[in-house]
């Protein structure tokens, strides 16, 4: 199975003034048999960062359920290459 599913849960801070909404995000890549976990935090930069697997549009819509403290799954599946591509640089593997 070379197709992984992607499911990004995010870790909301409670304070409205303590500056990002979003934490970090746990990202969770699964094919039924194996998974991998990767944690981003959030520098300011998420639509940005998501607008490189998804189109922007569609990354600024995932930024405001994840403000929400709501999961999201993604709707496609990916190879763990390209989540691996995707994450390199922005988070790492837990």
């Amino acid at each position: 199975m070379n197709d992984y599913f992607l499911v990004a849960s995010p870790t909301v801070n409670s304070q409205k003034d303590s500056g990002h909404r979003i934490k970090s995000v746990l990202f969770v890549a699964t094919n039924g048999i194996k998974s991998r976990r990767y944690v981003v935090q959030n520098t300011g930069a998420l639509v940005l960062d998501l607008a490189c697997l998804v189109d922007a549009g569609r990354a600024a819509r995932i930024i405001q359920k994840l403000c929400g403290g709501r999961p999201y799954l993604f709707y496609e599946t990916f190879t763990l290459e390209q989540i691996e591509a995707w994450m390199d640089g922005r988070g790492k593997v837990v």
